[in-house]
């Protein structure tokens, strides 16, 4: 016999388990005088032995198999966990993909109203603001249909629609609401994006002002407290901003400009201080300051082409002392009249997104290239110094022609989903490159946010 068939024939002698034969441990004896009778119960083992063989070995097969198919079944389940978890992957991912997905929706130009449709895109591409105006201002206490901020919310529901399917959008009803509530952009005449920028901060920050004071702590007079350290005017001065300045617009957008003023005649100095929502820097002025201080050595006054400015720059040169004569004179209360001063401002602090304004002038444009950055740190320009001063570029409206007036004015904004920069052109939206290398020429608002 096999070593298999000798195994299970000793297991069952031993057990005496087999259903074939009762085993009769005399029958195998091994006296050699019982051989003649054990040649036949040898023989009869040896059938049924078989016969129990092939059953018992077809049995152990029957559980071998069914334990390969166990063994298979839990492989299959195994498979069917990891393709299930694979499908959730893709499933999650999908929905990852479509909660990033652009939403890339232009605006019909309706009459002149290029600088108006690249105000709204570089306002609707930042994330605090858009994220009120879908999420909280129909809850706001002050939300009004009749307001201009509402007309707003509807041209922001539209824009981030997924089911607009990058339709562009008219915004009719905004443009006449416009009008109304200033003639300045009344009618089909071309106008400035800068103005239209701070005529929209300042009016929504009014509407959704939640305190109702409507004082404007710019225009006060501090005259009376001249004599006062900088810091008491600093305190003053921030008390009465917590009264009137409470809205999503002052908490974006406002910081604090520190103005000092010296008097030539008598030498008093008077500190103010004055919100912003705007920084303008003066390009011509900047670079004939640089002139006259000698950092201009190649800059010849005769010459087409003006040299290159540094975003840096601009911010030094708002730091310095400017002579204040003529018809630019300063009110002395200590000499009762007008007077040649000294005129210096400073970013005393900073929003957490600041709109700079590179002043190419009403008339003609002054062309130069203006370098700014993508990433701009303020840290050695603001006077009050925050855990962080670092700011990313993520917008900047761009104008195309020989005055502010005239010309076309088109939006470079990095998409508020999918973080990619685009140019903004009207009604057509189209995929480009950061702006900061090839717009320095054309650039005329730049939009940058802090870093959190």
């Amino acid at each position: 016999m096999s070593f298999l068939k000798n195994v299970i024939f000793n297991y069952c002698f031993k057990e005496k388990k087999s259903p074939y034969i009762n085993f009769d441990e005399n029958s195998f004896d091994d006296n050699p005088d019982n051989k003649k009778d054990n040649v036949g119960v040898d023989y009869t083992l040896e059938v049924k032995e078989e016969l129990s063989d092939n059953l018992i070995v077809n049995d152990y097969m029957e559980k071998e198999h069914n334990i390969d198919e166990q063994e298979d079944k839990k492989e299959d389940k195994k498979d069917d966990k990891k393709n299930d978890k694979e499908e959730d992957k893709k499933e999650d991912k999908e929905e990852d993909k479509k909660e990033n997905e652009s939403i890339l929706i232009g605006l019909n130009n309706i009459g002149a109203t290029c600088y108006m449709n690249a105000t709204i895109q570089c306002l609707s591409n930042t994330d605090d603001l858009t994220a009120y105006f879908l999420n909280k201002f129909p809850n706001a206490p002050n939300y009004n249909k009749k307001k201009m901020s509402y007309e707003y919310y509807k041209v922001v529901l539209n824009l981030w629609d997924k089911n607009n399917k990058n339709k562009p959008y008219s915004p009719k009803d905004f443009k006449e609401k416009l009008s109304e509530e200033n003639p300045l952009f009344a009618g089909i005449a071309a106008n400035d994006a800068k103005d239209l920028i701070i005529f929209l901060l300042e009016r929504f920050h009014k509407e959704l002002n939640i305190n109702k004071i409507e004082n404007n702590i710019n225009n006060n007079n501090f005259d009376q407290l001249a004599q006062l350290d900088k810091n008491k005017m600093l305190n003053i001065f921030i008390n009465e901003f917590k009264e009137n300045y409470n809205s999503i617009i002052s908490d974006l957008f406002y910081g604090v400009l520190g103005i000092t003023n010296k008097c030539i005649r008598c030498n008093q100095i008077k500190y103010n201080f004055q919100v912003y929502n705007c920084v303008e820097f003066p390009l011509e002025k900047i670079n004939q300051f640089y002139f006259s201080i000698g950092k201009r050595n190649n800059y010849n006054m005769n010459n087409n082409k003006n040299p290159d400015i540094d975003l840096y720059e601009c911010f030094n040169y708002l730091n310095n002392f400017e002579l204040m004569s003529g018809d630019n004179q300063i009110y002395c209360n200590n000499c009762h009249c007008l007077c040649d001063s000294y005129y210096q401002s400073n970013l005393f602090s900073s929003p957490n997104y600041l709109i700079i304004n590179l002043n190419r002038g009403k008339g003609a444009v002054y062309e130069c290239k203006v370098n700014f950055p993508e990433q701009l740190n303020l840290y050695n320009y603001i006077e009050y110094k925050s855990s962080n001063l670092q700011f990313e570029l993520y917008a900047v409206i761009c104008h195309i022609g020989e005055s502010s007036m005239e010309g076309h004015f088109v939006a470079y904004c990095k998409n508020r989903l999918d973080k990619k920069w685009y140019l903004y052109n009207d009604a057509f939206v189209n995929l480009c490159e950061n702006p900061c290398e090839y717009q320095k020429g054309m650039a005329y608002i730049l939009f940058y946010k802090i870093i959190q």
